[in-house]
């Protein structure tokens, strides 16, 4: 394994989440919501839950930012029978990440309450036990499959071990295949996220060549395979995410995009 290889496995190690917190977050979630639907809890826990949620989604949307990361909600213009729904189209992503964080908010977070109400309405002690025993291994069931088994990674994203399979002594062609292999490393595709561009210079610097990462950015762009988006702060500061595009991040996994490719 090349030590170019190394720096793209450390970029995508610090932009996904560690198998131990994911299995973490797994246990935890299924334990409260078992406790809660228990004879021993009460109704106070239900109001608790909430602040708890709110406050996990605000830490997990600043924290992306802080990471100068932001989810890639990029549309380019194109046919509905194109488009993702997610993005306003009709094409269903069943794996899409946007996809499971709109179904998790309008059915498992309800779902979630209404089991724990459900434990309250039991008289039995016995029968309340065995239900938030079942509650919990359900729970834990599913969250082990979403948080557990499938991460986080976009749809039609493929892992970077896959990728390079056939190159184990893998350097970048170019600055440009240096970049884009970056941005794929951080999951900045379809799907993924946006990298901030000061960012994306700082984390593709151990495989530039020339210490180009404009030019390579301006051969990208050229055909199609990523994109800069501007985004207006004030009136005097504009920043700039980059991600690849669909094509961009097919053409990464297929060894062609490299500027001489």
């Amino acid at each position: 394994m090349t030590q170019e290889f190394r720096v793209l496995q450390q970029i995508h190690a610090s932009v996904t989440p560690a198998l131990p917190g994911r299995i973490l977050a797994a246990v935890l979630i299924s334990v409260f919501v078992g406790a809660s639907s228990s004879p021993a809890a009460g109704p106070w826990t239900l109001f608790s839950a909430t602040p708890v949620l709110l406050i996990a989604a605000v830490y997990l949307g600043f924290s992306l930012r802080a990471q100068g990361m932001r989810k890639n909600e990029y549309a380019p213009m194109r046919a509905d029978d194109r488009t993702a729904s997610e993005l306003g189209g009709t094409v269903e992503e069943p794996r899409s990440p946007n996809k499971k964080l709109r179904t998790l908010a309008s059915f498992a977070v309800p779902g979630l309450y209404a089991l724990m109400w459900i434990g309250q309405l039991i008289n039995s002690a016995t029968v309340g036990w065995v239900y938030a025993a079942a509650v919990t291994v359900i729970v834990l069931v599913c969250f082990w499959r979403a948080f557990v088994l499938e991460g986080a990674h976009p749809a039609d994203y493929v892992p970077l071990p896959q990728v390079f399979t056939t190159e184990p002594d893998w350097t970048p062609t170019d600055d440009t295949d240096a970049v884009a292999s970056t941005l794929y490393a951080a999951q900045a595709v379809p799907g993924g996220r946006q990298v901030r561009r000061d960012v994306l210079t700082d984390l593709a610097a151990p495989l530039i060549q020339n210490g180009s990462v404009d030019a390579a950015l301006r051969s990208l762009t050229a055909r199609h395979l990523a994109v800069v988006l501007r985004e207006r702060k004030d009136a005097t500061t504009v920043v700039e995410w980059v991600t690849l595009t669909g094509e961009g991040r097919d053409a990464l996994v297929h060894g062609s995009v490299s500027a001489a490719a």
